[in-house]
């Protein structure tokens, strides 16, 4: 991964590791960027750097700083800005959920243990030098196959260990009422519609008000915010597949290529074209 010059106030590097199928990993420093609230279907796990890195998640503000591991679960919602003006820099691995569920089951002191943590931060210095050490060996260009996959074992097994929530099965994510479910569907597979509340709320006997209500409380998004989330991860995969930028936006539901970008970068902290010349290296 290409570490920028300290002269860059704000940037994001994002690449996949080639041994271990599905992870990413990102490295950036913001300064006066914030991101908007979104959720990850992968399982996040990452660590500050420098500076103050604040985020919402689970209802609670959390302050980061150097030395701390943010732990994240699958579908819950969150966001993140720096703590003041200096700015901070970070680093984060993205583990599909089936990835981790190998890895859950393989934790000798409880087999049933999930990969779902119980606190959106944990705090130990010996853990967070083993994801330290983690990183490091998942960016080393050297490195080879099986020394990056015993990293990676380790240290986040080690984590799921100490830091996860024994007993509870996956899936984790709180499963919506069927109305918001449906509604979810409905967004989902009509990404290019320019869906209205009123037509929305109709579907199901309600008014715009209560079907509003009642979506951001089982969901923790506004309908909209979950419309574009999608349209954002449709527009990835689609990148991901070799679409040019521009046929990414249209069929997945954008105007132009311009709202792609902005999109994209509120949940990604990167442009759509940062994101494809990420994959190609």
């Amino acid at each position: 991964m290409k570490e920028r010059k300290r002269s860059d106030r704000e940037f994001t590097d994002f690449h996949r590791v080639p041994s271990l199928e599905g992870v990413f990993l990102r490295y950036s420093r913001f300064v006066s960027f914030a991101y908007a609230l979104h959720s990850h279907d992968d399982i996040a796990v990452g660590q500050t750097l420098q500076g103050v890195q604040v985020f919402r998640c689970c209802g609670s503000e959390h302050r980061m700083t150097p030395g701390g591991i943010i732990t994240i679960n699958p579908g819950e919602i969150h966001d993140g800005h720096a703590g003041d003006e200096t700015g901070f820099v970070y680093r984060m691995i993205y583990v599909p959920t089936s990835l981790a569920e190998r890895v859950a089951r393989a934790v000798p002191t409880d087999p049933r243990r999930s990969f779902r943590f119980g606190s959106a931060t944990c705090d130990d210095a010996a853990l967070s030098l083993l994801l330290s050490t983690m990183f490091e060996t998942l960016t080393d260009h050297f490195a080879s196959t099986l020394e990056v996959e015993t990293a990676f074992f380790r240290a986040f097994g080690t984590l799921l260990r100490q830091c996860g929530t024994p007993g509870i099965p996956a899936p984790t994510k709180r499963l919506p009422g069927k109305i918001v479910q449906d509604a979810m569907t409905h967004l989902r597979e009509n990404l290019g519609r320019n869906s209205s509340l009123e037509e929305m709320a109709a579907m199901f006997d309600l008014s715009p008000f209560s079907f509003l209500r009642l979506f951001q409380r089982e969901t923790g998004m506004w309908p909209h915010r979950f419309q574009i989330q999608c349209r954002v991860e449709r527009a990835r995969d689609l990148i991901e597949k070799g679409r040019s930028l521009a046929e990414a936006a249209l069929e997945a539901g954008f105007c132009d290529q311009s709202h792609l970008n902005r999109r994209f970068r509120e949940i990604f902290g990167m442009t759509p074209g940062c994101y494809r010349r990420s994959l190609e290296v």
